[in-house]
């Protein structure tokens, strides 16, 4: 694998910085939402959920600020590896006439996959949060909707990086 590519600047567009935006805001409000209400939560709660979103393990309270941590992590480390763009994998080759229209669109692609972890996420937390209240769970549509919000910005890259 060459890494001879062209590196360009990309200039985001406001759906871009839109999309950055709104990420790293709900990751601040998942930060405050869990700070505000963590001596509210009972000693024990909800860990782990099944495919239809019941609880099917429990931990201490502590394991809530895991999900913060490994959010900001996983947003952290997407936002740093896109400005490089050209060091990711292309379905096609990497060229100086078509490097900037593959660039936008494999950048374009993680902006929304982040944005949809961060969804996701966020809906874990808060869920299991109001789980305690409730004792209800996640509900039987969390997983299919989790896999659309993860598949549809990809199916959307390879359909529009394969456009001649």
């Amino acid at each position: 694998m060459s890494f001879e590519r062209p590196i360009v600047k990309l200039k985001p567009t406001q759906i871009d910085l839109l999309a950055d935006g709104l990420a790293w805001a709900i990751v601040i409000f998942l930060w405050l939402y869990i700070i505000i209400g963590y001596n509210k939560l009972p000693d024990v709660i909800p860990a782990h959920f099944n495919a239809k979103g019941k609880v099917t393990g429990y931990s201490s309270k502590m394991t809530i600020w895991i999900i913060p941590s490994v959010l900001t992590c996983i947003v952290l480390g997407i936002t740093v590896l896109n400005r490089y763009p050209h060091v990711f994998n292309y379905l096609k080759p990497i060229t100086p006439e078509n490097a900037e229209k593959q660039y936008l669109l494999a950048t374009r692609m993680l902006r929304y996959l982040k944005l949809s972890v961060v969804f996701i996420f966020g809906f874990i937390a808060v869920g299991t949060i109001s789980t305690n209240k409730q004792n209800a769970g996640l509900g039987i549509w969390m997983l299919p909707l989790s896999l659309a919000f993860i598949f549809a910005p990809i199916i959307i890259y390879f359909y529009k990086a394969n456009k001649k």
